[in-house]
């Protein structure tokens, strides 16, 4: 996923997982780079210390970066990390919505509201159904402090 910021930098974060490693969900590794130039050159990705994909990003009002991504093994669930110097620094990792009853969970996506609150939608089952549901959480950033 890539966004540009509103410093004109290009930032990405991108899913790494184990072709060789079962269940790959194991290995879910998100990597981050920009580019100064438009596209024409990227920094050397970065690994990100977390298990989860695939990453998310919202460039808030406030000038928060927030990722978001999904763990799918313990404890599992949605994330988010916010970045408050344009993706150098991250903080700690959060949970954010109720916590899945199995690994097939996940691709999370943030918009800003209005009032500056954020509104993440993910997919996972809830308990006793077959299928998938869709589920969003309203949080805001003073929570993750």
């Amino acid at each position: 996923y890539a966004i540009r910021l509103k410093n004109g930098e290009i930032f990405a974060a991108v899913r790494s997982d184990s072709t060789t490693v079962y269940p790959a969900r194991e290995t879910l590794k998100i990597y981050t780079t920009r580019s100064k130039d438009n596209g024409k050159t990227w920094e050397t990705p970065q690994l990100l210390d977390l298990c989860g994909a695939p990453p998310h990003l919202l460039e808030h009002s406030s000038g928060a970066l927030i990722l978001a991504y999904s763990r799918r093994k313990a404890p599992m669930g949605e994330y988010v990390r916010i970045s408050y110097d344009g993706g150098y620094t991250w903080s700690k990792d959060t949970r954010i919505g109720t916590e899945p009853i199995d690994w097939d969970h996940g691709y999370p996506t943030s918009v800003e509201l209005k009032n500056g609150d954020i509104l993440t939608t993910y997919y996972q089952k809830c308990p006793g159904d077959e299928f998938n549901s869709i589920h969003s959480v309203r949080w805001n950033l003073e929570e993750i402090k």
